[in-house]
This record gives structure tokens, C-alpha cells and sequence, in this order.
């Protein structure tokens, strides 16, 4: 399993390159440390939930894993904690 961790802002001016990591691990299964993640903005947050979705869809596992207090306050912001902490992998 592949580890990719985000930095400490998610938002417009790193999505781009965050998204291509991301894609780039398409078809394994993959772990997305957002320990050193302190703001997550909307684009952020859609890129999460997609993954989240395309991984379960591909029958793969995408773990978040060190989530902080800050990052989860931001999810529920967005209203993203539901989506996101309840998605599990396929069996």
C-alpha cells in the first residue's frame, strides 16, 4: 500500500499537483496522511470525497489516516465528515 502525505494547505494553490498524486495511484490501494494538514479548503475536500468514491467504485482501499482536530473541524465545515468517515472499502 502506497502512503502519500498532503501538506499542511489543501486548497487552491496545491490541488492541481495533489490531484495528479492522487490519480497517479489509481488502481492501488492507498493511504493519505493528512497529518501535517491544517486547512483544508472546498477544493480540498471535493478531491477527498472523489477519491474516496473512485477508490470504493475501483473495489481498492483509500485510508485518511492522522487526521487532526484542525482537518476535521474544516470537513464538518464543508459538510464532509459524514461522506468521508463513513466510506468503507467493498467487499
Amino acid at each position: 500500500m502506497a502512503t502519500l502525505a498532503f501538506p499542511a494547505r489543501v486548497d487552491a494553490t496545491s490541488i492541481a499537483d495533489l490531484t495528479h498524486l492522487v490519480c497517479g495511484h489509481r488502481g492501488e490501494d492507498l493511504t493519505i496522511d493528512l497529518a501535517q494538514t491544517e486547512r483544508l479548503g472546498g477544493l480540498g475536500g471535493q478531491l477527498l470525497h472523489s477519491a474516496l468514491k473512485t477508490w470504493r467504485d475501483d473495489g481498492r482501499v483509500l485510508t485518511l489516516s492522522n487526521s487532526t482536530d484542525q482537518l476535521t473541524v474544516a470537513l464538518e465545515r464543508l459538510g464532509l465528515v459524514s461522506a468521508i468517515s463513513t466510506e468503507e472499502p467493498r467487499s
